[in-house]
């Protein structure tokens, strides 16, 4: 194994730490939050494990084996003892458990500058799954599963009776549990491989890891869970087709609804991917089976779907920091240069500070603005990714109605609506012919069907996100806009709600302090305003940036609802507050102008919205038309 101080490379090192970190030190804003905290409730109280689903009305009755039971009870407890930001220090505490076992096991076999070059864009490309999920647990026992294995194969160190209970722990925490098999199987196949012998050992306690994993309340059917996981890879799946995690990101195209997808973490990974599968590939003589192996397989498994790229690179990295070691010391011109890069004050003195920089813009929120993010850092919830306030009104109002709802909700609905949602994130529960269904709701005319066959009595849904329905129940007859904020809306059947008072743009702007019409002097003069790029760009490293989403969704839906006046002072407000630095704000009062036959004003937003954005086609389109 590799052995050396980090010497100059330490402050470099303590940096990226820094940065995983602040990466991971975000609010919560996984969908998936609400219905394990109502598992882990339910589980407490009726002291038993689910069967069937009970917190849906879609699927009732349907299967529910749920191997994420500890976790959830895990998170209800902590709620219960010190709310969301508890729940949050527990994920982030393991998320930089997974960083720092993958580092420790890269600076194990190269030296500290290599383990940086391989470490920093990993980092960069997995941040977009530090999530509050149960996967984040997966991830940890992955790592302590392949050090321990490590450990017997590379020093004689034998902790192998640690991998049973690994395995009972990971069962009844997460379906990935079967990754601990391939592991421990590829490393049984690396002796007979290399040493043409059976690790009798290893597959002693392999053989009791599998038997541990029957020790879950599902006994053979647990166990069985994760092919039918796997099943969502496969491309005849539906869910592979409309579940954003499990798209792949080799093919993953940017959205009409999401324009703004983060393409950095992406383009890392496929870079990072492709170099560290070449650079293992090119010592595949030196590699044995179990690398190889491993290699492929968690490959494999990030190509299938985006939600799997941080296993491949906490399964791979520290086999091509190996492979790395071993190319920069058989060249021997290659070799003399790694090691002057290691004595270098400047090269480790320019690493160190460019991660600061990235830490420093993480910290203020310009690195997420910049991908139009909502991730502000902090401990508990983000609150305008739930639909914390509209779960609240038909509470108030005592809805008790069947309730169709953005498929996104339904985990919060699960855990604090006043009714059971039709459906939410848990898929293996819904099944794909609930799903299809509501899939085909979002096509001309499948709404209506849909409304019917269930009897729903009222939609929850995001109006950015949920185009189709809100233009399908315009033109319904019976149904009327009931309720919205910023970020949900609430239609309702005629016959439901009947006492209770419409919410009005006027109302909304009120609670945005905007009961006097902002003047369009100041869109205006911004637009006017000369546009300075590298000065924002610089602002992002020492102030707090904020996207108005909530005030730029306001906007949209205004428009949307052809209620233009409220449109305008949305998109005003929102300039003036983010000082004009974003051109799609321009853009959309332009439209907003435009419509409104404001023709002049319509041309200095589009030639705004150009000047900040000069690649921007439908702002040369709406000028050339004007």
């Amino acid at each position: 194994m590799f052995k050396r101080s980090f010497g100059l490379w330490a402050f470099p090192l303590g940096s990226l730490f820094l940065l995983a970190f602040l990466y991971a030190f975000h609010r919560n804003f996984d969908f998936d939050l609400g219905y394990h905290l109502r598992a882990g409730q339910w589980i407490l109280e009726n002291h038993a494990f689910p069967r069937t689903d009970r917190f849906t009305f879609g699927a009732e009755g349907h299967p529910y084996l749920d191997l994420h039971w500890l976790y959830q009870v895990l998170c209800f407890l902590l709620y219960k003892a010190g709310s969301y930001p508890l729940i949050s220090l527990m994920h982030l505490g393991a998320v930089l458990t997974a960083f720092g076992l993958t580092a420790y096991r890269v600076l194990d076999r190269t030296r500290p500058w290599a383990a940086l070059a391989l470490l920093t864009p990993a980092l960069v490309a997995v941040e977009l799954r530090f999530l509050e999920r149960p996967e984040v647990l997966s991830w940890v026992l992955l790592l302590v599963t392949l050090q321990v294995l490590d450990l017997r194969l590379e020093k004689g160190r034998n902790l192998l009776f640690l991998l049973p209970l690994l395995q009972l722990l990971w069962v009844n925490l997460e379906g990935l549990f079967i990754l601990g098999w391939a592991a421990m199987g590829a490393y049984l196949l690396t002796n007979w491989f290399h040493y043409k012998r059976v690790d009798r050992s290893l597959l002693k306690w392999g053989a009791l890891s599998v038997a541990a994993d029957f020790l879950n309340p599902y006994f053979l059917k647990g166990v069985l869970f994760p092919w039918l996981l796997f099943t969502r890879f496969q491309s005849s799946n539906i869910f592979k087709h409309y579940i954003s995690e499990f798209q792949s990101p080799w093919t993953v195209r940017e959205a009409a609804m999401d324009p703004f997808r983060p393409d950095l973490p992406i383009f890392t990974y496929r870079v990072l991917a492709i170099l560290l599968v070449a650079l293992i590939g090119l010592t595949w003589r030196r590699r044995k089976f179990h690398e190889l192996a491993l290699t492929l397989a968690f490959f494999g498994l990030s190509v299938a779907a985006i939600r799997n790229v941080p296993l491949f690179f906490w399964a791979v990295l520290p086999i091509a920091a190996r492979a790395l070691e071993e190319g920069l010391g058989a060249w021997k011109g290659l070799a003399a240069w790694a090691d002057r890069l290691s004595r270098s004050r400047p090269a480790a003195a320019g690493t160190a500070l460019a991660l600061l920089l990235t830490c420093a813009r993480v910290a203020t929120g310009a690195y997420y603005v910049s991908d139009r993010r909502i991730t502000h850092p902090g401990l508990g919830l983000e609150s305008s990714r739930y639909p914390i306030q509209a779960s609240r009104y038909l509470t108030d109002h005592h809805f008790n109605g069947k309730l169709l709802n953005d498929l996104s909700y339904g985990g919060w609905l699960d855990w604090q609506g006043p009714v059971r949602p039709l459906l939410d994130g848990r898929l293996e529960v819904m099944g794909e012919d609930l799903f299809t269904q509501y899939r085909d709701s979002f096509y001309n005319g499948g709404l209506k069907t849909l409304l019917d066959h269930w009897d729903i009595q009222a939609v929850l849904l995001n109006p950015m996100m949920d185009m189709e329905w809100v233009s399908q129940l315009k033109g319904l007859p019976g149904w009327r806009l009931q309720y919205f904020d910023e970020d949900t809306a609430l239609w309702a059947r005629a016959d439901v709600l009947m006492d209770v008072a419409p919410t009005t743009f006027q109302d909304l702007l009120a609670s945005e302090g905007l009961k006097d019409p902002p003047p369009d002097a100041w869109a205006l003069d911004l637009a006017k305003t000369p546009s300075h790029p590298l000065g924002d760009w610089l602002e992002g490293f020492v102030r707090h940036q904020d996207y108005p989403m909530g005030l730029f969704r306001c906007g949209a839906f205004a428009y949307g609802q052809s209620d233009l006046n409220a449109a305008r002072s949305f998109f005003v407000e929102a300039l003036r507050r983010s000082r004009g630095k974003y051109f799609e704000l321009f853009f959309n009062l332009g439209v907003t102008y435009e419509k409104g036959g404001a023709k002049e004003q319509a041309r200095a937003c589009f030639e705004k919205a150009l000047e900040l954005n000069p690649r921007h086609d439908a702002a040369k389109q709406r000028l050339a038309a004007l």
